[in-house]
């Protein structure tokens, strides 16, 4: 796919790491792109600094573990923007400790963030995705998908559904 000023991109977990960095590479090739992750302040901090500003690249505070705010974002960013391109499912959380010590909310909050942020996303944006000429789905998973280790274990098996669900959409 190739990013230019007629793109439009949204990326989870935007406000810092790995989804700031993808924003910024998007909105550097001059792309719209639209910032979605749960802190409103921390998003918009990433928006003044990309060219265009919040003018061009759309804050959108939601939680990816809720079904309903991911897909009025998504709705709101193609709404703002006349469609969506590229989605990039990339928020996601860890919490490092023997899967024995590992309290249930870490195991909840990384299953609904990492696994289900990822089919949410994908699927409020899919519709948009199929109608545009190319639309692409990115999903940022871990190497902790392919070789499991220590001390993440919940971790691990969220990225390997991440991966699992990436290739077979690829398929589809």
């Amino acid at each position: 796919m190739e990013i230019g000023p007629g793109t439009r991109a949204l990326v989870t977990g935007a406000s810092s790491g790995i989804g700031r960095a993808l924003a910024q590479a998007l909105a550097a090739r001059g792309a719209r792109v639209g910032l979605l992750a749960r802190r409103r302040d921390r998003l918009e901090a990433v928006a003044d600094g990309l060219p265009g500003g919040r003018e061009r690249h759309p804050v959108l505070a939601a939680d990816v573990a809720d079904r309903d705010a991911v897909h009025a974002a998504v709705e709101a960013f193609a709404a703002a923007t006349g469609g969506l391109e590229l989605v990039a499912a990339n928020a996601g959380l860890t919490y490092y400790r023997p899967f024995a010590e590992q309290p249930a909310e870490h195991v909840v909050a990384m299953t609904e963030a990492n696994w289900y942020g990822t089919v949410w996303t994908v699927q409020a944006a899919l519709g948009h995705l199929l109608r545009a000429p190319a639309g692409h789905v990115v999903v940022v998973s871990s190497g902790g998908a392919l070789r499991s280790f220590p001390s993440s274990a919940v971790y691990n098996a969220t990225k390997a559904a991440q991966r699992a669900f990436a290739e077979a959409l690829r398929h589809e």
